[in-house]
């Protein structure tokens, strides 16, 4: 069955991640962009791991029970396949949502393949089944999107609330935003107030929605 997509904001969450290799280094730069503080746990650290690509707390010992006390999420991604099952069945216990490298019927959540710019966000999920194909259509979609629609969410984002007060049914706004986002595609997802402006005349004046 595959997992339902919620979009949850992370911002100020504690994560844990337990493990210091290659892998639990890839999960932290996923998880990094999104506000969490992230707490990571292991023996030893990959040479990969450098205060300029990933940032998060390190601390160099073996993972004690208690390390999940606190945490909103964690992460299994040590090479010690029975650590990681114990630390899943420790969060599953408390309610704890829990991510286990290579093991998706012990996992609560997971993580998909991502193209993010700003906040817009693709993710690709094959619910566990195959990372590399998930992987695989995230390269074909990122190679296909233009690099302006970051800019794009921005602007929209930022005269949402005007378009809303200026027109009074919901048709009305969906039209504008519609026309909005059309203008964006055409011209590199630059828009300005003077073109909100003017769509916002127009579907006043047509009564179109």
């Amino acid at each position: 069955m595959a997992y339902f997509p919620f979009m949850v904001d992370v911002d100020g969450w504690h994560c844990l991640v337990a493990g210091g290799g290659r892998v639990a280094c890839r999960k932290v730069k996923a998880l990094q962009d999104f506000g969490m503080h992230i707490r990571v746990i292991a023996e030893e650290f990959w040479f990969g791991w450098t205060t300029e690509t990933v940032n998060c707390e390190r601390v160099k010992r073996s993972f004690r029970d208690s390390d999940i006390e606190g945490m909103n999420c964690v992460v299994a991604a040590t090479d010690d396949e029975r650590l990681n099952s114990h630390i899943s069945l420790l969060c599953r216990k408390k309610g704890i949502p829990v991510n286990v490298v290579d093991k998706e019927e012990e996992c609560s959540f997971l993580f998909p393949a991502m193209v993010k710019e700003r906040d817009f966000l693709l993710a690709v999920s094959t619910g566990g089944k195959s990372p590399a194909m998930a992987a695989y259509v995230k390269k074909q979609l990122q190679s296909q999107l233009p690099d302006y629609y970051g800019d794009m969410v921005e602007a929209l984002g930022r005269y949402r609330d005007f378009v809303s007060e200026q027109l009074g049914t919901q048709k009305e706004r969906k039209t504008a935003f519609d026309r909005l986002v059309e203008y964006g595609e055409e011209n590199a997802g630059l828009i300005t107030k003077e073109v909100v402006d003017g769509i916002i005349k127009e579907v006043q004046e047509t009564g179109e929605g």
